[in-house]
């Protein structure tokens, strides 16, 4: 919905900072392009910024909202969306609040004056937030429960706490020294060659300083500093055989088309992605049974594609429905061209093309006026989605059974990993910390013993962020609000009740899922299986990948060569472009992109793939962008 920004210090004044957070406020323009607001608190010790994406009480919604009870001074900058908040307000009136907007951002402020730090339990919604509160002196901030709003923060030397909703914002304090993070950057490319995806850990950044709220956190900063504590985590616990069975069915599926019905909005145009998958198919279901008007969808499609599964069963519902679908037809050129801009907009280097292809879905239905997209992430890693494609499920059940035999899966790849980088490089990291810090927080934290619900966990927290922040980068720098329906904390608690032999039934995933809404969707969608978002698997798109790097590796500057292997990464994009010639050789020519897009399970040597170039490419791309 927005972006936000603040600068807090309770030692000494900072009303000096109030143009330093304007500023901050423009970096985020794009999260929020309708309004900007700010905040100073009477003490001069607190500021708070705001850029609005106007979604609720359009007319009346301004940020920061600031309010007098009882004598004390509150404020509020808030990013997100509170789907219970008319539920919550005549819950607040009963109690003698009064209030002068129809915005959730209100009712945040009011459950706080309430009910205190307890308020975020009683939210159902997607969040981050700051109040400010006079009468204790602190500033509140919490993240809602997956993560699905982003929230960073950073401690400066004076004491002084900045946060906002992306790394640029705290990127724009001029008090702020910008450095790479090496452990991130190890990090990243190990998870990259080892499992679905590299990224950031939950509570990190590229950037050396800059941290991330973890999901289902609530943190106070006072004068004695800034005290972090959990509220929520997955609810992953070891399944009772003997439990009494429920209708699984019915439960689920009243608890997805609740979900997607409260996040339908009434007060702006809205879409959804469409990529012709059973959750994206649910969600556009539901919403044309329950909105009273026209919407549309996107699919993405690629132009010189032979084969689109996605997009083909898109148009088969599309059609059936009669909801206008559009696509960005990408082409080659484009997602190359578009690299640059998905770095800007997630603050950091991917290691997938598939994220070209979300950019560009979220840029199309913004372009067609939508304020607001509903997409499908969280049905995977909550429903079993991922067992027969994914590393360290099906495939890889035995070597993910044990913590220890977990470990020696991440270790298995750091021989190959320390190649990509330098001596001096690898003097400055420790990849037995990087490991244990992902097996410490995303599978040993898991309450379950079983293997795995355990991978379950991980996919739920490294992954899940991974596609999180993806969505709310590629739809944000559109000004396009994503809202997941999957993610719904009822939604999780429901499917994650649901025994993992009734998800796999018939030799599928998502059974239960799938069975909730057979009567809903084409007979061609109920029976598809499990498919990643969709990749160009046109041979001109992977050529250009190399071609890119091959330009980017000849005029980077010598601080790129400072981290990465350049004799390597050479030896590498060679290797590359000589797997191209072989596929095309084998089958045709422009054939045989799919082989550069599957995935690679764990137990299996490392083979090039696509993202192990292109990971290297928007790598080198986002230093040159923010160091060189």
């Amino acid at each position: 919905m927005c972006g936000i920004n603040g600068i807090i210090n309770f030692s000494f004044p900072i009303e000096s900072s109030l143009k330093i957070v304007n500023s901050m406020n423009q970096f985020l323009d794009h999260r929020g392009p309708d309004d900007k607001g700010t905040f100073v608190s009477k003490n001069k010790n607190v500021v708070f910024g705001h850029a609005r994406l106007s979604i609720v009480d359009v007319k009346r919604g301004h940020q920061p909202i600031i309010v007098n009870h009882k004598g004390n001074e509150y404020a509020i900058t808030f990013n997100g969306e509170i789907y219970n908040h008319n539920e919550l307000r005549k819950g607040l009136r009963k109690e003698g609040y009064k209030f002068k907007t129809h915005s959730d951002t209100e009712v945040i402020l009011k459950s706080y004056i309430e009910w205190g730090y307890k308020c975020v339990k009683k939210f159902v919604g997607a969040f981050a937030f700051a109040i400010y509160d006079g009468k204790k002196n602190i500033v509140f901030m919490a993240r809602d429960r997956t993560g699905i709003k982003p929230y960073y923060y950073s401690l400066l030397e004076d004491g002084t706490l900045l946060f906002s909703s992306e790394p640029k914002g705290i990127l724009g304090h001029p008090g702020f020294k910008k450095e790479p993070d090496n452990t991130t950057i190890a990090d990243y490319f190990l998870g990259m060659l080892t499992f679905a995806g590299g990224n950031a850990g939950l509570d990190k950044s590229f950037f050396k300083g800059i941290n991330g709220f973890n999901p289902g956190t609530y943190a106070i900063f006072s004068k004695n500093g800034l005290n972090i504590k959990e509220y929520w985590d997955i609810p992953i616990f070891t399944k009772q055989l003997d439990t009494k069975r429920k209708d699984f069915v019915k439960y689920l599926g009243e608890e997805v088309e609740e979900a997607i019905k409260i996040r339908l909005p009434d007060e702006v145009k809205f879409g959804t992605a469409l990529s012709g998958g059973l959750d994206s198919t649910i969600i556009t279901a539901v919403a044309d049974e329950n909105f009273d008007g026209k919407f549309i969808s996107s699919s993405i499609k690629f132009k010189g594609d032979t084969k689109n599964p996605d997009f083909e069963h898109a148009q088969i519902f599309a059609k059936q429905r009669g909801i206008k679908l559009l696509t960005p037809n990408l082409t080659a050129e484009k997602m190359i061209s578009d690299i640059d801009f998905m770095i800007e907009a997630m603050d950091e280097p991917h290691d997938t093309i598939r994220q070209l292809g979300m950019l560009a879905n979220y840029r199309t239905l913004h372009k067609a006026g939508c304020k607001v997209v509903l997409t499908g992430e969280g049905a995977d890693e909550f429903n079993l989605g991922y067992y027969h494609k994914f590393p360290g499920l099906k495939l890889d059940k035995e070597q993910c059974s044990t913590s220890k035999k977990f470990r020696a899966l991440w270790k298995k790849r750091v021989p190959h990993c320390s190649q990509y980088f330098t001596k001096d490089f690898l003097d400055s990291i420790n990849f037995e910390k990087v490991i244990d810090y992902n097996v410490s927080n995303y599978y040993d934290k898991c309450k379950s013993k079983n293997p795995i619900e355990r991978m379950q966990y991980f996919y739920a927290k490294k992954f899940l962020k991974f596609l999180q922040d993806a969505n709310d980068r590629c739809s944000m720098i559109n000004s396009v609000e994503a809202r997941l329906p999957f993610c719904d904390h009822k939604v999780i608690k429901i499917a994650l009740e649901v025994p993992m032999w009734e998800n796999l039934k018939g030799g599928t995933e998502k059974f239960v899922l799938r069975e909730a809404f057979k009567n809903k969707i084409p007979k061609e969608i109920y029976e598809r299986r499990k498919a990643p978002l969709p990749a160009n698997e046109e041979m001109k798109l992977h050529k250009l990948v190399a071609k890119e790097l091959d330009k980017n590796i000849k005029h980077a500057s010598s601080g790129v060569w400072s981290i990465l292997n350049k004799e390597y990464i050479k030896q590498l994009n060679n290797l590359f472009k000589n797997r191209i010639k072989e596929l095309e050789n084998h089958l045709g020519k422009g054939k045989g992109g799919e082989y550069l897009t599957a995935w690679l399970p764990i137990n299996q040597e490392v083979e090039i793939r696509t993202n192990h170039v292109f990971s290297v490419l928007t790598f080198i791309r986002w230093y040159q962008m923010n160091f060189a």
